[in-house]
């Protein structure tokens, strides 16, 4: 819980320190010189948030049966299952984050792309990973 606490207070002073430098603004109202830093810190941002979740939930799906005490056999793995699915769907979605282009610097440099000295995974890929992920984590929401 210790880690996923930190990754979470990492993404928050990201978040705040791109903010603050004016990256939650339109691309237009961003000057040209601060575009390509800004895209960095953004996708640095997404690598912090995916772990935080990642890891909130893991040390939470390792936190109930503590907290349980004695339960059934299937329960507790099933409660593992899970687990090891949402950090593997976590991993899998940061190597994406980080290495869906190559080489690494078109993903905040669109630029290489334009001139075709970059490739990126396609779009429905990214989406359909965003997906899988968001799929992932309402299935293991506490319902009321």
């Amino acid at each position: 819980m210790l880690l996923a606490w930190m990754l979470y207070f990492a993404g928050v002073i990201l978040t705040t320190y791109t903010a603050h430098i004016g990256g939650w603004r339109h691309i237009y109202d961003i000057p040209p010189n601060k575009v390509t830093y800004i895209a960095e810190l953004i996708l640095l941002n997404q690598v912090f948030c995916i772990l935080a979740q990642t890891a909130g939930k893991t040390s939470i799906a390792l936190l109930i049966p503590r907290l349980l005490g004695t339960t059934s056999q299937w329960r507790l793995i099933v409660l593992y299952v899970n687990a090891i699915i949402q950090t593997c769907v976590g991993i899998v979605c940061v190597l994406i984050v980080l290495f869906g282009c190559n080489p690494i610097s078109a993903a905040w440099n669109r630029q290489l792309l334009a001139e075709g000295k970059a490739k990126c995974i396609p779009a429905e890929a990214n989406y359909a990973i965003g997906l899988l992920q968001c799929g992932k984590s309402s299935t293991t929401r506490p319902r009321s």
